[in-house]
């Protein structure tokens, strides 16, 4: 205890002092009953043994449990401070982190992409390999929902019936094909959709029919099966690529209705690549021999502005629409026709055989192919090796881009690449939102550690009482941190269930958009936020107690 002073302890637990003294003295009604040597005189440093070790947890469970049963208002009120104050951090974690993303503040126009949808990617591979399906399989990373193979049809706005109508003031619509828009006679509503394959999709997508299986086959969302197998006049426009006022029409067959609802339409894998050879604004020329009026043979040329498949006709052959093909007996088509195919910067010299006895009705200016020819001029023109993919929400693209990234893709948000500045106004409103998010955070922490040591402190006598009876300081502080740490894991257990299920049941748009930014690490915050909460107060209560609570125990000098 001291080597150059005689130290006098008067105790009346004999066990607790005994280690460290070397005489005993009892005493009894003011007279010494006892008087012997205990120990010789020697350096002692107090070691707590496993055992001593043990008996300190039990007490500090002990007394602990005692005062939870003894004080229960006390008890609960400290409890809900550190709830509040750990439920408010997370809110104000959440709300950083959603405004960390300056999404909302950035100004597009479209002069890359039409088609602003912040969830879709185009995806290629790093060693920018022709796609295959194992290729796209392998893009399908978390948080990506599906993969659309012909990424350029995204970017292509689609019109049903129920987009577009006539408004006929002066004069007449021109009905050929392809259509030529005037705004004054026509007009289309609803630039939002965008073109998507069939691709994407499985019988278990359907509620009613079946995928499309031929070139001019669709599959929409219905409430029931009135639409199946009805016939609706679909156009197909490119505000970017095609030439202004130009469309494209099919007659297409509904032959599947969706389970869920959504106002997407889904086509057939052959039509997706009709629109998609469309990007290369093509002309196709075809040589042809006329029998003129004395019987010679004169060598002409059709122009077409597109191809469209003729399901009449089977092989490798061609044919023209019926407004060109007029009577067939002034024509005479050799059984190989030289042709010269251009698309785009592309050329190739083909032999096409026209099918005399057939000519399709679906475009006038378009040139009838097979739907084995169209496969062969498709993979001489098109080399595909990008595709597109759609993530649940852009709050997940950075997640996303890391992971195909791992996965050996490159990617490119259509959403960023069409930024060409901020709203200002935008960007002084999330600079706001950050930094009450940040100012909160704190104040809610500093109002929460007051708030519990003010109540802590009213029980400072719990505390002298303790050390009364002979309790250590060392002890007192355990039972004081152990209380503190159960009302803060007990909250930040309750947190995380109350978020969770909130999260899970809620419909609010903005609770569920703040929440998609959350990330596992934000819980690890949240946990190392509520641990330095529960520290700092009781640390703050200890040194409260050893300045206001004088009394010193036997194992503190």
């Amino acid at each position: 205890m001291s080597k150059d002073k005689l130290v006098i302890i008067v105790s009346h637990n004999l066990a607790q002092v005994e280690p460290y003294i070397t005489r005993k003295i009892r005493l009894h009604d003011g007279e010494v009953v006892n008087d012997e040597l205990i120990n010789e005189p020697k350096n002692i440093v107090p070691v707590e043994t496993d055992k001593e070790l043990s008996k300190d947890r039990n007490k500090v469970l002990n007394f602990s449990y005692l005062n939870f049963k003894a004080q229960p208002v006390r008890t609960l009120l400290l409890f809900m401070i550190v709830l509040i104050s750990v439920l408010s951090s997370f809110i104000f974690i959440v709300n950083f982190k959603a405004n960390l993303n300056d999404a909302k503040t950035k100004v597009l126009d479209d002069e890359l992409f039409i088609n602003f949808d912040d969830t879709r990617l185009l995806v290629r591979t790093l060693e920018q390999d022709v796609i295959t399906d194992d290729i796209m399989n392998g893009a399908m990373v978390d948080k990506v929902v599906s993969v659309e193979k012909y990424d350029y049809i995204t970017d292509v706005n689609y019109f049903r019936p129920t987009d577009y109508k006539y408004v006929i003031e002066n004069g007449y619509l021109d009905d050929m094909d392809p259509v030529t828009v005037d705004l004054s006679y026509y007009r289309l509503q609803d630039f939002t959709r965008f073109m998507r394959s069939a691709c994407s999709l499985s019988d278990s997508d359907l509620a009613y029919g079946r995928l499309p299986e031929n070139p001019y086959e669709m599959v929409v969302y219905a409430s029931d099966d009135g639409l199946l197998d009805t016939i609706e006049t679909v156009m197909f426009n490119d505000q970017r690529k095609w030439n202004a006022g130009v469309m494209f029409k099919y007659e297409l067959k509904i032959v599947g209705i969706l389970k869920e609802p959504t106002e997407q339409a889904y086509f057939s894998e052959k039509l997706c690549q009709l629109i998609d050879l469309l990007q290369y604004k093509y002309r196709i020329t075809v040589n042809y021999q006329v029998k003129g009026a004395g019987g010679a043979y004169k060598h002409q040329r059709f122009h077409f502005d597109e191809i469209v498949l003729d399901p009449n006709i089977g092989e490798y052959d061609c044919s023209f629409s019926k407004a060109l093909f007029n009577d067939a007996s002034s024509y005479l088509f050799s059984s190989g026709t030289n042709s010269n195919l251009s698309l785009g910067y592309y050329s190739y010299d083909l032999k096409l055989k026209f099918n005399q006895k057939n000519c399709h009705n679906i475009h006038n200016n378009a040139l009838g192919v097979s739907e084995d020819l169209f496969d062969v001029i498709y993979s001489l023109v098109k080399e595909k090796k990008q595709f597109a993919v759609f993530i649940e929400d852009y709050a997940y693209y950075n997640d996303v881009k890391k992971d195909l990234l791992d996965n050996g893709y490159d990617s490119l948000s259509c959403f960023e690449s069409s930024t060409k500045g901020y709203d200002e106004s935008k960007v002084i409103i999330r600079y706001v939102n950050l930094a009450i998010s940040i100012v909160a955070f704190i104040v809610v922490n500093i109002v929460g550690v007051i708030l519990l040591f003010t109540i802590l402190k009213f029980r400072k006598n719990d505390y002298l009482i303790f050390k009364m009876n002979g309790m250590s300081n060392n002890l007192c502080k355990k039972i004081n941190i152990f209380e503190i740490f159960i009302y803060g894991v007990i909250s930040y257990i309750l947190v995380i269930v109350l978020v969770l299920l909130v999260f899970g049941l809620t419909k609010n748009e903005v609770l569920l958009d703040a929440y998609k930014y959350v990330r596992f690490y934000d819980y690890l915050i949240l946990l190392l936020s509520t641990g330095v909460l529960v520290l700092f107060t009781s640390r703050l209560f200890s040194k409260f107690l050893e300045k206001r609570v004088k009394i010193s125990s036997i194992s503190e000098d």
